[in-house]
């Protein structure tokens, strides 16, 4: 025989509840009272004193709201000692319907979960390119990267990021993204004294050739130091 106890606020109104965490913890278990201790538990005194008034005007009302308005039904037993109904044992049991919606309710929250992952995910990689765009302000000019396949990259003085191997560049708005996925790794960060050295002739010469360009198109925005680097 097991016994349990409810706090007294709650005495009186367990039994009526509709849905709830207190019938959920019951499911496909079995309690059992002694009389007595069950008409203190249901807070009702002296009154229904005889066990066919408290079956009649307690135990049967309460049965039928349960296993009309929740996810449980539940059974009633008593128990005899030398003829006299001494125990009584409720027994609550998940419906068929309302296990299907748990279940439903499972594979709901699991894939809530996950698109949350996902999207945080979303979110953690756009911060990382954006931070990453922002450093790639603050990489020195002829730092070299090498991607997959072993060929190399290098950052130009317009900021974007070349590959003489295949004749392929990546734009500096889309930097961040390039950088952040891993796809290329950073190999060399040339400081202002091995610059020149870091930079091939191919590189030298395109980055000769534009800064001529600026120097025709906007003289005002040309950095002498920008050229100094590379001679």
């Amino acid at each position: 025989m097991c016994s349990i106890d409810f706090s007294a606020l709650i005495q009186g109104y367990l039994l009526y509840l509709s849905p709830s965490p207190c019938l959920a913890l019951l499911h496909n278990r079995q309690y059992g009272f002694e009389i007595n201790d069950f008409r203190e538990f249901l807070a009702i005194g002296d009154k229904y004193k005889e066990i066919s008034s408290l079956k009649r005007f307690v135990i049967a009302p309460a049965v039928e709201q349960i296993n009309t308005n929740t996810d449980f039904n539940i059974d009633i037993s008593f128990r005899k000692c030398k003829r006299e109904i001494r125990w009584i044992q409720l027994r609550f049991n998940q419906k068929q319907e309302a296990k299907a919606k748990c279940k439903a309710r499972t594979i709901q929250n699991q894939a809530a979960k996950q698109n949350r992952l996902i999207e945080e995910q979303k979110q953690a990689n756009q911060a990382s390119e954006q931070q990453t765009a922002i450093d790639w302000e603050n990489v020195p000019v002829g730092t070299i990267y090498h991607d997959k396949t072993g060929k190399q990259w290098q950052k130009e003085v317009s900021g974007f990021l070349h590959c003489s191997e295949g004749n392929a560049s990546i734009p500096p708005d889309q930097i961040g993204k390039a950088l952040a996925s891993g796809a290329l790794i950073r190999k060399d960060v040339p400081t202002p004294q091995n610059a020149k050295s870091g930079l091939s002739d191919e590189a030298k010469s395109h980055i000769r050739a534009e800064i001529a360009k600026k120097m025709v198109d906007n003289p005002a925005t040309f950095s002498p130091d920008m050229a100094a680097r590379l001679y």
